[in-house]
């Protein structure tokens, strides 16, 4: 019997089958192979950097590489010309039976495996060096997320290939199908490395997400003129559908003579540039191209636009990232970014936010308006605002964990990572991270270096320890550290120039310290602290407590509260705001957008008194101002990033008590210092050692001077805790040594853990990164899947929509009028609502039973896949040993069973 013709089985062969229900008809596989590899030719058309690095790569001129390399991924569905992948649809596969038998009975495999195997063959009989053919066709085949090796797609792939004639057909098919593309497809002399890697792996999975979703009819007429002139016939469309989701060319942006030009839209006429601005413009100027700058200088002396200048004079077309520590900041950026771009970009421009909580965004829901609208302008593309997309846009502000989701060994990492690729990528508060993150940081710094990317690091408060880290991390010898405030720029050609600028005088922050009140029932501190507050607002002011948990925010906002309405009479408590995470999205929205309303830069003519008792989520990068400040005690740094909010802008009218910026510290055994065992402590037992340096050092501080005293006491309490002196009677002294000593050695080998289970769970290094693989699918369970995952070490948690149950069923608002969609399919507008009730919660028993319960319907969705009911009868739960409790004030509150609970 002859060999059936290979376009006639590619034909015959289904890639997408009938789904009546989703209204989806059948696409022969070489329909879709040709729609995909349309859409990644006219990708790269459009992304000349990228077509360029990988043409370097695979030595090839730019017109074939990009022909050559659009067919290969074109061929990233040719598994599914197999028994086992075809019999999943009989009826659609009928035509197929009268050319090879189409019989599977056995375990179903992943097509993608398959394709690796048919393409590595391919390549091999084409005398493709065995390295370079294994690494490309592993690029292709992670198109479904994971990486995975040639040895491991081989054997899982083997047993639903089919027999000889199966396999021989499949390697005919997939060698005819480049030959009638008449495409080079010689072997490169050199190793392939982590860039052609990366860029190619990103690159399939988004030709095949964009291809996947294009309208196939009029493809298969089109195939009957023959596979090269269907190709190019079909061209123009692809290039439509990347206009229409504004898949657009790179952006050209206006480069200014000066940074004061370049920022005059802030200030129009007014605007000058600021120390270190200038500074930074003058060693870019002297360097061949930056490939890393860093950025070390108090707050409020303008790294967002320093970074932003860097981008400017970068030559990076590919676009921009800014990583921030949070969501909140996230948002607050977004804005900042719009204006950016709004004054350098000509033509349309793609601005996305890249976070985990944006489905209730009102500005991003604005961008994504505009994009409706003719013209050209900044917008967000819909297309790129949906889940594991976001780093492709051109613009991007979100999270810092999108960026280092990209070099956890988990899915779609080799995407996030081409996203990032050729473009500048602005990391703020580089400080601000534990062992764990850190090390994802350092991991993640070596993957950009290679991928052509321009690094910016800012850091109000940098440990000496952590910037050479940094620079060794991006392959730099680090320099000798200049005096703070500084700026270091390594170039292309690795050389460093580092430069010190001078920082703006802010007045001292005068530090205080709580005394023992010696009320029996004030342990906590809490009731000290809301007198402060009370009696430092008699005159008015807008000041803010920060503590370190959650629960002690709730309690100290309650007993604010009950301090404003006996002093000032009913009404008096709306004075006091409270801003946790520990709420549902939605209202942290409503409580984010109104805390900046209240003390951020904007409000200038304040009247009153307003208080705000907050959680860490105010201490980095939002743009805040108190004219007083309690805080717990906190590591150094962070308490530095607390205190610079206090009089952050000047010019303000400010109580006659409060004029002059103070602090007031509390923590607990006075003399004694921060214990393991007090509930301020406790996010910080990692730590626990540089906790109580910091106490000590700020102990001996009386006043905080920017920018020297920032330095001082960072570099004290990380860099060199020996100028640390305890204080007190000889056995004070021996008392805090021994203790300092035994928390130093539990907290080092703490921190030794946590790097290595940041090596554990990351990717290998780009000069190793071919021993990356995962052998299949993540085998291990959901706990195990989600530690291994995660951008930041913490306690296990749960992401719960709040449901509240009636006689009539289940409801998203305690009012019972909003019905919660609990069957499937659901609409984007059904995940959404779900998305603006939830809440993450951690708390170990609570966190296990609401884990186990699954609707099947929010499972079956991208958006709520991870959700969990949590369902409340007159807005509480009981939970094992806990009382979960709704509370319209305080949000998501904790109680133990039986015990006294607060009205």
């Amino acid at each position: 019997m002859p060999s059936p013709d290979p376009f006639q089985l590619l034909t015959a062969a289904w890639a997408k089958s009938t789904d009546p229900a989703r209204r989806q008809v059948r696409v022969s596989l070489l329909a879709h192979l040709v729609i995909v590899g349309t859409v990644a030719e006219a990708l790269l058309e459009r992304d000349p950097d990228t077509s360029a690095r990988l043409s370097r790569a695979l030595k090839l001129s730019g017109d074939n590489a990009r022909r050559f390399l659009a067919a290969m991924i074109a061929l990233h569905d040719i598994g599914k010309l197999s028994p086992s992948f075809q019999a999943q649809s009989p009826d659609d596969a009928q035509a197929l039976r009268a050319l090879l038998p189409v019989r599977y009975t056995g375990e179903h495999i992943r097509h993608e495996l398959l394709s690796m195997t048919i393409l590595f063959e391919t390549l091999r009989g084409l005398s493709w060096r065995k390295d370079a053919a294994a690494l490309l066709v592993s690029a292709i085949g992670a198109h479904h997320g994971w990486v995975r090796s040639m040895d491991v797609a081989g054997e899982e792939s083997s047993a639903g290939r089919g027999n000889a004639t199966w396999a021989d057909a499949q390697r005919r098919a997939a060698l005819t199908f480049l030959q009638h593309l008449d495409v080079a497809v010689t072997s490169p002399a050199a190793d392939l490395d982590a860039l052609p890697f990366m860029t190619l792996a990103g690159l399939t999975v988004q030709a095949d997400w964009i291809g996947s979703s294009v309208n196939a009819g009029g493809v298969e007429h089109l195939l009957k003129g023959g596979l090269r002139a269907a190709w190019d016939a079909f061209l123009p469309r692809a290039r439509a559908e990347l206009d229409r989701l504004r898949v657009l060319h790179p952006v050209a942006l206006r480069e200014p003579d000066s940074v004061g030009a370049a920022f005059d839209y802030l200030a129009p006429g007014t605007f000058k540039a600021r120390p270190l601005q200038t500074v930074l413009a003058e060693v870019l100027a002297q360097s061949a191209r930056a490939r890393l700058v860093l950025i070390e200088a108090p707050m409020g002396e303008g790294k967002t636009e320093a970074a932003l200048w860097a981008h400017l004079t970068s030559g990076n077309t590919r676009g921009l990232y800014v990583a921030m520590p949070t969501q909140a900041t996230s948002n607050q950026m977004l804005g900042r970014a719009e204006r950016f771009l709004q004054a350098h970009v000509t033509g349309s421009a793609n601005l996305n936010l890249v976070h985990g909580g944006t489905a209730l965004n009102t500005h991003l829901a604005e961008l994504r308006e505009r994009a409706n609208l003719p013209g050209e302008h900044v917008a967000a593309g819909e297309w790129f605002t949906r889940s594991k997309r976001g780093l492709l846009t051109q613009f991007g502000v979100g999270t810092v964990d999108q960026a280092l989701a990209g070099v956890l060994n988990g899915k779609f990492g080799p995407l996030r990572l081409f996203g990032l690729s050729g473009k500048t990528v602005v990391i703020d508060e580089a400080h601000a991270y534990d062992a764990y993150t850190g090390g994802l940081v350092k991991h993640l710094l070596r993957w950009l270096k290679d991928l052509d990317v321009t690094v910016v690091l800012m850091s109000a408060t940098l440990p000496e320890e952590r910037r050479t880290e940094y620079l060794t991390a991006f392959g730099v010898t680090p320099d000798a550290r200049p005096t703070y405030p500084y700026v270091t720029v390594v170039d292309s050609a690795g050389v460093i120039r580092s430069r010190r600028f001078r920082a703006k005088r802010r007045k001292p922050v005068t530090i205080e310290h709580f005394r023992p009140s010696g009320m029996i029932d004030d342990s906590d501190g809490l009731t000290d602290i809301a007198r402060c507050l009370i009696e430092e607002t008699r005159d008015g002011g807008y000041v803010a407590a920060v503590v370190n948990t959650v629960e002690r925010a709730q309690q100290l906002f309650m007993l604010v509260r009950a301090a404003l309405e006996r002093q000032y009479g009913p009404g008096a408590a709306a004075q006091a705001l409270l801003f946790h995470a520990r709420v549902a999205v939605e209202d942290r929205a409503v409580t984010e957008e109104e805390v900046l309303r209240v003390f951020g830069p904007d409000h200038k003519r304040r009247k009153g008194r307003r208080i705000l008792i907050a959680t860490q989520v105010v201490e980095q990068s939002l743009d805040l101002d108190f004219d007083f400040m309690v805080t717990d005690i906190a590591p150094v740094d962070l308490v530095l990033q607390r205190l610079g909010r206090v009089h952050r802008h000047v010019g303000r009218r400010r109580p006659r008590n409060l004029r002059q910026p103070r602090v007031r510290i509390y923590s607990p055994n006075h003399t004694l210092g921060p214990q393991p065992a007090d509930q301020l402590a406790m996010p910080y037992l990692a730590g626990i050692d540089v906790l109580f340096l910091s106490w000590v050092a700020l102990r001996q501080t009386a006043r905080v001077s920017f920018p020297a005293d920032v330095d001082r006491l960072v570099q004290m309490v990380y860099a060199d805790p020996h100028r640390v002196t305890f204080a007190g009677s000889d056995r004070d002294v021996a008392a805090h040594e021994q203790k300092y000593t035994t928390w130093r050695l539990h907290a080092d080998q703490e921190r030794i853990k946590m790097r290595t289970l940041a090596m554990t769970h990351s990717v290998a290094d780009p000069d190793r990164f071919e021993e990356t693989s995962v052998a299949g699918e993540f085998q291990g369970d959901v706990e195990e899947m989600a530690a291994r995952l995660a951008t930041r070490l913490g306690e296990e948690t749960v992401t719960a929509v709040l449901l509240h149950r009636s006689s009539a069923g289940l409801f998203l608002d305690a009012a019972c009028t909003r019905p919660a969609p609990m069957s499937g399919p659901l609409s984007l507008d059904d995940a959404r609502a779900l998305t603006a009730r939830s809440v993450r919660l951690g708390r170990a028993g609570l966190v296990q039973e609401l884990k186990a319960a699954v609707v099947p319907a929010w499972e079956a969705s991208g958006m709520t896949r991870m959700f969990r009911p949590l369902i409340l009868d007159g807005g509480r739960r009981e939970i094992g040993s806990t009382i979960v409790e709704l509370c319209p004030l305080r949000g998501v509150v904790y109680h133990a069973v039986n015990a006294r609970q607060e009205p």
